[in-house]
């Protein structure tokens, strides 16, 4: 197995109970000493969880915890650039870059939010990009893409995200200026290259051909491969729902299993996505997670959900499993690391997409009228408990979109720190006042 090389910090987050959202019945209190060895975040990435267990505890208080990040590059790479005489200057920085998100609070609107317009978002992202090496047309379908996730609510694979992926382009782990390659292309199949880029760009083109191949055979099949994170699945999926059809998603990324550590780990990212046209209603657009908030998961609480709700386990794992088979291995992504061939340390990941005309199967106006009585006759249902409304998949995201828009996007405070760090590393202005960012 090839060498590492590592960098490590120490991150820190605090949370607080809310009116709206109290905090879970348990919450993460600290941490023991444990050896687990790392899980793989996607984009070259790594979690250090050779240290530390997570403790919980029942509370509903304001906590601040900590924990211990590190980013795992081959040696190999870093050698490359010795070998072919970098300058101190211009070898790869061995940085953190992983999200400070924590997964309980995912996606929820945060509290401490500046409203910032979507435009001076855009801008934001666009500049760094570019500033990490980007040219202006990728640059700026990577603004586009990330601030749709920002608008939908989907903070987490908003434009948050740029601060890992400017520093992945200025460090060397991903290619900057990427061109995508068509590979392999029948009637209703294509495979594309991503040249060791950002899956974003792949992953967007695919999604745009496969439509008129769906159209004209009833389904179409793509497979991009080579390339870095894609971001949300369900920017993709929208793409065929918007276009009339029924679309799916998936992606996979290099594992890195250990005999020992623990079962979750073999399922991957495990990113998945399902989109269904409506009528007048917003399509139904699942996105999600399929291992999320399961990975860390102690024994005690394995325990507990594998007596109480065992499918719940089960069904979780079985789903992060295709997710790597279809967007991991259908993609040409090994489960050993060591048979990998890539040009540039981050690009590995992958990622499938399914499009499908319903018209083939029924009057696309008979299936949007009944979307819209699915979306209707839900509405008036007694919601999960604890929660406001009974809704689809997909209609807060679309509600959201258009109501921030024209009122802004709301930017956490902890969103907004990493974008000024970023932004301060790089040399641009963020778009909003105060010291904090």
């Amino acid at each position: 197995m090839a060498r590492r090389g590592f960098s490590h910090h120490t991150r820190t987050w605090t949370v607080a109970a809310r009116d709206d959202h109290p905090l879970s019945d348990q919450e993460r209190v600290g941490a023991e000493r444990h050896v687990r060895g790392k899980r793989d975040l996607g984009y070259g990435r790594f979690e250090d969880q050779q240290c530390e267990r997570a403790k919980y505890e029942m509370r509903c208080r304001t906590e601040t915890y900590r924990e211990t990040v590190c980013w795992l590059l081959p040696l190999s790479a870093l050698d490359a650039w010795y070998t072919r005489g970098a300058t101190a200057g211009d070898r790869p920085r061995m940085r953190t870059v992983a999200s400070t998100v924590r997964r309980s609070d995912v996606n929820r609107v945060p509290g401490d939010a500046l409203h910032v317009a979507a435009a001076a978002l855009r801008d934001l992202v666009r500049a760094l990009a570019e500033r990490a090496g980007a040219g202006e047309g990728q640059a700026a379908l990577l603004a586009d893409l990330l601030v749709q996730s920002d608008l939908r609510g989907v903070f987490s694979h908003g434009s948050r995200q740029i601060a890992a992926y400017a520093r992945l382009l200025r460090d060397g782990a991903l290619n900057p200026r990427p061109r995508v390659r068509t590979l392999d292309e029948s009637a209703a199949t294509l495979l594309l290259d991503g040249d060791a880029g950002l899956g974003y760009f792949p992953s967007w083109e695919a999604a745009r051909r496969l439509v008129a191949k769906a159209r004209e055979l009833g389904a179409a099949v793509g497979v991009t491969r080579h390339h870095g994170h894609f971001g949300a699945a369900g920017l993709y999926t929208r793409v065929a729902a918007d276009a009339g059809l029924i679309g799916y998603a998936t992606s996979g990324h290099q594992l890195l299993l250990r005999p020992g550590q623990g079962q979750a780990q073999a399922a991957g990212g495990s990113p998945m996505s399902f989109a269904i046209p409506a009528g007048a209603e917003p399509p139904l657009v699942l996105d999600f997670g399929a291992m999320h908030d399961l990975y860390d998961l102690t024994e005690a609480r394995q325990r507990e959900l594998l007596e109480q709700l065992p499918s719940t386990l089960y069904r979780s794992f079985g789903l992060g499993a295709v997710c790597q088979a279809l967007g991991g291995f259908l993609a040409g992504v090994p489960v050993d690391e060591a048979r990998a061939v890539r040009a540039f340390p981050g690009a590995n990941q992958g990622a499938v997409f399914v499009f499908i005309d319903p018209a083939r199967f029924i009057d696309p106006a008979l299936l949007a009228r009944e979307m819209d009585a699915y979306h209707r006759a839900v509405a008036q249902l007694a919601p999960f408990a604890g929660t406001a409304r009974a809704t689809l998949p997909g209609r807060l995201e679309w509600e959201r979109e258009r109501q921030w828009a024209a009122e802004g996007v709301p930017v956490g405070r902890r969103h907004r720190e990493e974008l000024a760090a970023v932004a301060a590393e790089f040399g641009v202005a963020v778009p909003w006042p105060g010291a904090d960012g």
